[in-house]
Formats: structure tokens, sequence, C-alpha cells
């Protein structure tokens, strides 16, 4: 069987350090494969050397490997460019495809992936690196000091680690599903306006937070995005933005703090002509623009400084642009904010007091069989319950999942493996409900820990979600409260 990934890294990079002696390495493979396999629907094929060492030889079992991979994820270091077998492994694996007359470019995805373990300035790393897509696993504070994101709930920065781990997992396995055919066709949609987002190309200092966003309009809301391949870098570039654009409703801009690349015989960047064109249209075709700029960006130059200088001067006179300084993760939510009005679904009938509350019981595996006499209590006591879908390809799964997250009034998570990453991301999805297109606010988040009294059930705790322990069984005593708060609340039930 091929491989999907094929992990390229320094086991430096590996070794255990700091209080909980973690081997990052091991701890992002594990996670990784766990979050594909739920996408993918599917256990993916990831492959990493376990054992050589520094004196074993670059040989048969490496390229063997690499002859047969899909996507080649380079974990980056300082250390993982000073190695003499990661050069050979990226070097093998370009040489592969261009043999077998393949091209690294799957649409507007890369067969070469770049998960930013520490930081590495841009201009220190090989071409071929820089223009793949990028996840960095660290944050840059106001001191200028890098700090890496860590796996385990004690580190400050976890969230932040599953959260990048969640876009660099549906990315992967959008590109995979390219390789099988199982991903959604965009120009299927690409008709309708209203479906349908320019997001401009940028600086490669914002090209992560591009291919973040993309990623979620495209993957977790249904959107389609152009463009969806590089643009020309010639005297065809202004023509090919204006066939784009002229399709969308909405086009969103991401201006960093570097100006970006020129096309041939022109004197602006691509991502100034690209807002220049956007504003030229929004009269005549009704097209709203959102800019964003990173809230500590500073120019590096004076024409990025005179183009920010107009944007700012410029944007809050114009009714169709809405220019925003500030963290990415809360732009998001402003896009959320911005497309509701494009994408309302019909309105449903209000809700009466007869009708009952919908219960997403969220729980997969051997959990899922230990589930049933939740599900059938809460069923006796008048609510609707929808599971966690397993039937159908990973696309068909994962869409089906978004939609109880935006419909369902209750957000149930019942676990009683001992599955710490698997809750992480649920826990993940229900964060990003909150900008889905729901019609009711979310009526109540609960983690239900049963099964094995572990050290990790014992010790969860939460602010964002109610936490409901009871060992070793289900007990419906324990769920008592909280479904009597629901109904105490205008839930429909039967006490």
């Amino acid at each position: 069987m091929d491989n999907d990934v094929f992990i390229s890294f320094t086991h430096t990079d590996n070794q255990p350090w700091g209080p909980k002696q973690d081997c990052w390495i091991s701890s992002f493979h594990e996670s990784l494969e766990t979050r594909m396999g739920q996408l993918l629907g599917r256990r993916p094929v990831i492959w990493r050397d376990l054992k050589l060492s520094g004196t074993d030889k670059f040989g048969d079992e490496i390229l063997k490997q690499i002859s047969k991979t899909r996507v080649l994820l380079s974990v980056v270091s300082p250390t993982y460019f000073a190695s003499e077998w990661c050069t050979k492994e990226r070097v093998a694996f370009l040489n592969t495809i261009k043999a077998a007359g393949q091209p690294a470019p799957l649409g507007n995805s890369s067969r070469i992936c770049r998960a930013v373990k520490t930081h590495v300035p841009l201009e220190d790393q090989p071409e071929e690196l820089t223009e793949t897509l990028g996840f960095a696993f660290y944050r840059q504070e106001a001191s200028g000091r890098f700090h890496e994101f860590k796996s385990y709930h004690e580190s400050p920065l976890c969230s932040h680690y599953w959260l990048k781990l969640e876009e660099l997992a549906f990315d992967l396995a959008h590109v995979i599903g390219k390789f099988e055919g199982t991903e959604s066709q965009p120009q299927q949609r690409a008709a309708d306006p209203k479906r349908t987002i320019y997001l401009a190309e940028t600086a490669s200092d914002v090209r992560g937070e591009r291919q973040s966003i993309a990623l979620e309009l495209s993957e977790g809301r249904g959107f389609a995005v152009v463009p969806d391949h590089a643009l020309p870098n010639d005297n065809t570039f202004r023509d090919t933005v204006e066939k784009h654009i002229s399709g969308c409703r909405l086009s969103i801009h991401l201006v960093g703090a570097k100006y970006g690349a020129i096309p041939e015989d022109d004197e602006k960047s691509t991502v100034e002509i690209q807002h220049e064109i956007a504003a030229n249209r929004a009269t005549a075709n009704r097209l709203s623009r959102l800019i964003w700029i990173p809230a500590a960006a500073e120019p590096v130059d004076a024409r990025q400084a005179a183009f920010v200088e107009r944007l700012e001067q410029h944007a809050p006179e114009d009714p169709a642009a809405r220019l925003h300084r500030t963290e990415i993760e809360e732009f998001k939510t402003i896009i959320a904010d911005t497309l509701a009005e494009l994408d309302k679904p019909p309105q449903d009938p209000p809700r009466t007091e007869r009708d009952p509350l919908w219960f997403y019981l969220i729980c997969e595996g051997e959990d899922s069989a230990k589930a049933n006499p939740v599900a059938e209590h809460l069923f006796d006591r008048g609510f609707e319950v929808k599971r966690s879908p397993v039937d159908g390809s990973g696309a068909v799964i994962r869409k089906l999942h978004y939609e109880y997250l935006r419909v369902c009034d209750v957000m149930f998570i019942f676990l009683c493996e001992d599955r710490q990453t698997w809750l992480d991301m649920k826990l993940i999805d229900l964060r990003k409900a909150r900008g889905f297109d729901r019609q009711m606010p979310i009526r109540k988040k609960a983690v239900y820990l049963s099964g094995r009294p572990t050290p990790f059930k014992q010790g969860f705790r939460s602010h964002e979600v109610e936490v409901i322990k009871h060992f070793p069984d289900f007990s419906e005593e324990a769920l008592r409260p909280m479904l009597e708060s629901l109904q105490s609340n205008g839930g429909q039930g039967s006490g």
C-alpha cells in the first residue's frame, strides 16, 4: 500500500524534553494519524523512520518508502536544515515526482508540506519549501521570542497546538482525497456567487493564514474558494483576477508586513493589484471586501507602508469595505459573521414547546456500543438523539458531523476509553461550531466520562463544557441534573 504521508524529521527533534519529557515527533505522529483517520474514514498510512541513527546509511529502505509516498511532510527546525538525510529525502521525493511525470501541486494543494516546529526565517529555507503549505507550531511574543506549541494540557499553548494540528490534518486529508477522487469539486458550486469567495493571494508572510482560511471555508463551510490554483506571473495576471472575481459576492484580502511579488510588466504587487480590482468592481457588482492586517504587523519597506496607509485612509469611507487589525482567529469569526448574510438557509418555523431538543451524542469506536444505554435513556426522556455518523466516505461523515454541530441543540460527548487526543479534537469542533450559521444558540455542551477511572478522566476539568463523571458504568442519576435543567428552561421531555 502507498504511504499517504512520509514524515521527514531529525531525531534530535524527538528527544525527550521538558517537565513532561515529551517526545514531540512521536506525539505529533500519533495525533495526526488519529485526526486524519477521522477525516478520511480510514486509517492513514503515515511512515517515518523509527530506527535509523547517525551510523545508519541513507539507502534502499528510505528510497523505497519515498517512491510510494503521496505527500512529504517536513518537520522544520534548525536541525532539519542541518541534516544531510533530510535534504536527501526532500530531493529524492522531488526527483520521484519528476521521474513519474507527476506535478508537485494538485490544484491548490502541494505534495510537500511543512510543519514548522521551531522558527526558521523564510529566507533561510530552500525555495522548494517556501512555496509549499506551511503550518507554524509556534508563536512569536511581543518581545520577539518564539514559543513552541506543546500537546500536553499543562502547556499554556496547548490549545494552539491542537488548533494548528486540526488545520494540518484537514489539509493533508484534502490532498489525499485528490489522489482518491473523493474530495468535493468546487467548480460544481462556482456558478453561484453567494457560494464563491475570492480569497486573494498573499505575500509569503501571511500565506499560512490564507491556507488556514481557505481550508475552513471550503472544507468546513462548503464554499468555493478562488483562485484555486497559482495565478500567472505575467501580463495576464490582471485579466485572470478579473475573471475570478467577477463571479463572487465577497473578496478577502490579507495584508501583512511584506509587499509581495510584482508581476511582469507591472509596478504594483499582486496583493495591491487584487485589492485594486476588487475595489473597482465593488459598486457595479455589489462586491463586499474584508481586509485583514495582523495586529502587530509593521511594513518592512516603504512601498508596503504606503499601501497600508492608503488602505487605512480609504477603507472607512468605502461602504463595501471593512478593514480589521486584529488576531487571525478573531478575523475568522468576522468572516463567519459576514458569510452568514450570504449563506442563510431557509428560515425554519419557530420552535414550539412541543418540539423536542436535538441531542448530538458524540462517540466513536468501542464507545459507540457503550453509549447505547445513554441514547435509549435520552430518547425515553423525550429528546431527539443524533449519533456520530459512521457510514459513508470520509467526506460524507465529515459533512454530516458539521451539519449536526450546526443544527443540534445539545452537544454531548461520551467517552469511556482513555483517549485524550480524541477528546481534545472534539472540544475543538465544539468551539468551531460558534462560527456556524446556527439559527439558535447551543443550549448545552457536556462531556460524560465513564469506564475505567484513569488519572486523565479523574483530573479532567473545563470552563467551556459541563463535566459529568460516573465510573465505571453509565448512570441515569448522574445525568438527571443536566436533563432537568434543560427541561425547566423550555426543552421538551417527559419527566
